[in-house]
């Protein structure tokens, strides 16, 4: 599992994610999020990525726990 921050210095996450998805498929589907930009995902459709890949900061170390779980099980990040 790789966990990037939607906003980082000199490459976004999701540039990131698209680079993965060009040259490492198998990685790309291997990632999450994180966001404390909770504007940037309040409306429908103004997420660069799937919501469901996006895990908002501040997060509970219980919560993150859980979303790891689900998604490596593959129940999460709309697998």
């Amino acid at each position: 599992m790789i966990l990037v921050d939607l906003r980082m210095p000199r490459m976004s996450g999701v540039e990131l994610y698209e680079q993965l998805e060009e040259t490492r498929p198998e990685l790309a589907a291997r990632v999450l999020f994180l966001s404390g930009d909770i504007s940037q995902l309040s409306e429908p459709g103004n997420t660069p990525v799937a919501r469901e890949r996006v895990l908002v900061k501040p997060l509970e170390l219980g919560e993150l726990e859980r979303r790891i779980l689900e998604f490596v099980r593959g129940t999460g990040a709309g697998r």
